[in-house]
């Protein structure tokens, strides 16, 4: 099965006319601009691979810190402006683009660094439908002392990953590429080569 490009853009076709749609682009076209460049420059010291998953320190906790302020402010402004009727909250912004995009969990991102993927979007855990770096940003925000672990390097990447799709999304054309990633928003089918243990950089 060849992967799924489709159903990324149903959400720009139908509010891309709006005047209030494109600060919302700008933002998070800007904001994106600054946090990649910020977590580029800590691969310096960590390299970015599996075997650092989870080294920790001050610099991905902002990172996962602006990732989350970025992503809450652009669909908060988008669920006010549009008046869709969402809850203000995480779970709200996930039914959001579920409604447009129901397979993003599914949504990857390839990691020019190594060419493995990553799937920003994927479940905590089956029984919790938020993405780990959003549950790791929360804590961050609130108990960051408790939780300093979870200012970690996946968290941060799979942050940035999901901010760029996100910028797909609601662009078409802006995000087609990053420095960091490529194949931006790509669904493929479950036992596919791309998405197998080996080719993940976060199995």
């Amino acid at each position: 099965m060849s992967p799924d490009h489709s159903n990324l853009f149903k959400l720009f076709d139908k509010y891309k006319s709006e005047t209030w749609y494109l600060p919302i682009l700008n933002h998070v076209t800007t904001r994106y601009g600054e946090i990649e460049s910020n977590l580029q420059g800590t691969f310096q010291m960590v390299t970015p691979d599996t075997s650092n998953r989870y080294t920790h320190s001050p610099v991905f906790s902002r990172i996962i810190k602006d990732i989350a302020s970025t992503f809450g402010s652009a669909l908060k402004e988008f669920v006010q402006s549009s008046g869709e009727s969402y809850s203000d909250d995480i779970c709200g912004y996930l039914k959001l683009i579920r409604e447009y995009v129901p397979d993003i969990q599914n949504r990857s991102a390839l990691f020019r660094f190594n060419e493995k993927t990553l799937l920003p979007f994927k479940r905590s855990n089956k029984d919790d439908p938020i993405p780990a770096w959003w549950n790791a940003s929360n804590k961050l925000k609130h108990k960051e002392i408790t939780y300093y672990r979870e200012g970690n390097l996946e968290n941060a990447l799979n942050g940035v990953a999901a901010l760029a799709i996100i910028g797909k999304i609601i662009s078409h054309s802006v995000f087609v590429s990053t420095n960091l990633f490529a194949n931006l928003g790509i669904a493929y089918a479950m036992d596919a080569i791309d998405v197998s243990k080996d080719r993940l950089l976060f199995p």
